[in-house]
């Protein structure tokens, strides 16, 4: 049968009613199929399409909308790509049998016309081949899910609040001037505007004298009663307040490394790595507040009788990686991982995908530096290190990291965002976060040691931009088709979207195969996390040696053929009942 948004629909019914044959069953996704497909909607046809959504929804009551559509939603696929009128729903009913009946029609209509559009452009056999597959079986991973350890997460939070309120009294009492400050400047702005809308109130009434009696004191009461609602400190959860503080009254240089200003999490860290022991604090403070507001609420409001079912949604970010939703296990900190637990009597099985980034990018190049970097069974940050960017080590390059792990930590952090297009910020902002200074000529200069260095990879980044700013569709290493849409995103995004895309489906299709192999041999072991190059599975402990050999052997059975030299994939993880890095 056919589904619009398969996996999210899948886990919906089944956590409703437990259905094993829902789960076995064979179903086609319209989304997947949508965002395969290299005929994209345009983003000026959803900016129109949102506009006129947008005037409706004033003509609706207040808190009554109609409900936005996205790039890959059956409420924008199907009037683009099927020539049908826009649809709207009954804001005050979105199950209405007319609405679900056209809902049900235009996905089957969608199903058929991608079914031939795939064909057409040749990649049909990527869908039905690959994602699928990929679909079905994150469907099942998400009806598994994860169980909360809910102990560790109480132990948690008394450890975060109290950091949380340590931080912050730190904090009001070294920045005290200038909360001080912002409120006696919103009190004179709020001074200002009321006696602009007393003098305004006077003036339209000049001709009605009769009328302006008492206007001052009504003015300075509503003045009064305003101020009394001004906060007296600033608020470290506003960003426009920090940028204030940051940058107007501390004048510290509040810019990312595409040059543009705010108080973003690298940002702030390569303030703090520069010795802004205030900064320092204030990440502290952030981040007990994040994990406190955010991450352990999330958790417990969207778990299910002790278990989170997050949603995977295949080549759903913009670099084409796998991404994740209520909750997002994308972006749990490390040191969160414990709040997570297997089954009683099952362990968790995880590895990671070593260095995958850097073995494609050798793959799709050709680079003989970083071929014979690879084939050889040496890291690259060993040689960035010593070749790259710093000048001073003498070490022979494979004692560089038991002689100065503190430099290969800083090459780590620069990380490939060169190979697919980052500047020397970049460089400079890596070094900095691990307690190097490093000026603009500098970085400017380790910029062009690195593209000298792998000369090819980066004349290969320049082709592939001039393909993706032609418009060229250039398949992946799994045939997965990549498009950039927008000519002017193919510097920074292209070769980043075709090699971490390419990552996240290899990933995806050696998760698929180990767990086929524990179907065909009866193990009860079940993915229930993929976290970007990372798969986690959940194993029974009768088991798991043989489960845990399962998995290292599909992720590892890869061999990419660059003529002379075979690049074959390494793995690294855990076995045990506790979540690790």
């Amino acid at each position: 049968f056919v589904l619009q948004r398969g996996i999210f629909d899948i886990r919906c019914l089944v956590l409703q009613e437990p259905n094993d044959t829902l789960l076995s069953c064979n179903w086609y996704d319209t989304r997947t199929m949508a965002h395969v497909c290299s005929t994209k909607v345009p983003d000026s046809y959803i900016a129109s399409y949102n506009k006129r959504r947008e005037l409706l929804n004033k003509e609706l009551p207040q808190g009554v909308e109609h409900r936005a559509g996205s790039k890959y939603s059956l409420k924008v696929t199907a009037p683009y790509f099927l020539k049908v009128p826009a649809f709207w729903e009954d804001p005050s009913d979105h199950d209405n049998d007319s609405y679900v009946l056209k809902d049900c029609k235009y996905t089957y209509d969608l199903f058929k016309y991608f079914e031939e559009k795939l064909q057409s452009n040749n990649e049909w056999d990527f869908y039905i081949k690959r994602a699928v597959h990929w679909d079905r079986m994150l469907a099942k991973m998400t009806c598994r899910g994860v169980l909360l350890n809910y102990e560790k997460m109480d132990e948690l939070s008394a450890v975060y609040a109290e950091r949380q309120q340590a931080a912050k009294k730190k904090l009001d009492v070294i920045w005290e001037d200038h909360h001080t400050e912002l409120y006696q400047n919103s009190v004179a702005k709020l001074k200002d505007h009321y006696n602009e809308k007393c003098l305004s109130y006077i003036e339209n009434r000049i001709k009605n004298p009769e009328k302006i009696p008492g206007v001052k004191e009504r003015y300075r009461t509503r003045y009064l009663e305003a101020v009394q609602k001004v906060p007296t400190k600033i608020n470290y959860n506003s960003d426009k307040q920090m940028l204030w503080l940051l940058r107007d009254k501390l004048g510290y240089e509040c810019v990312d490394v595409n040059g543009k200003e705010g108080t973003g999490k690298e940002i702030l860290e390569v303030l703090a790595a520069s010795g802004k022991d205030d900064v320092r604090t204030f990440l502290e403070f952030r981040k007990a507040n994040k994990v406190l507001t955010s991450y352990f609420p999330a958790y417990k409001a969207l778990s299910m009788g002790g278990t989170l079912h997050p949603y995977f949604n295949s080549g759903g970010a913009r670099t084409g990686r796998l991404s994740s939703s209520d909750p997002n296990l994308q972006q749990v900190p490390s040191d969160l991982y414990q709040v997570f637990k297997p089954r009683p009597g099952y362990s968790f099985i995880g590895y990671d995908m070593s260095a995958i980034e850097a073995r494609i990018i050798a793959a799709m190049s050709g680079d003989p530096v970083l071929l014979d970097i690879i084939s050889n069974g040496h890291s690259i940050h060993d040689y960035n290190t010593k070749y790259v960017f710093f000048d001073d080590v003498d070490c022979d390059v494979t004692d560089v990291k038991a002689t100065c792990n503190d430099k290969r930590d800083a090459s780590k952090k620069v990380g490939f965002t060169i190979f697919y297009g980052g500047g020397y910020r970049r460089v400079k902002a890596g070094k900095i976060l691990t307690g190097f200074p490093c000026s603009d000529a500098s970085a400017k200069k380790e910029l062009k040691r690195f593209k000298d260095y792998y000369k090819v990879a980066a004349s290969y980044h320049r082709e592939i931009t001039k393909c993706f700013e032609d418009g060229d569709v250039i398949p992946n290493l799994l045939g997965r088709p990549v498009v950039i849409e927008n000519p002017e995103d193919a510097y920074m995004k292209g070769f980043n979207t075709l090699v971490q895309g390419t990552a996240s489906d290899f990933c995806l299709q050696a998760c698929y195969n180990a767990t086929k192999t524990y179907e065909y041999k009866g193990i009860d072991a079940h993915p229930v996390a993929l976290v970007h190059d990372f798969i986690m599975v959940e194993c029974v402990d009768d088991a798991l040696e043989q489960g845990n050999q399962i998995l290292v052997d599909a992720m590892t059975k890869f061999v990419i053929d660059c003529g002379d030299i075979k690049v074959k994939f390494e793995v690294e993880g855990f076995v045990g009942k506790v979540w690790k890095k």
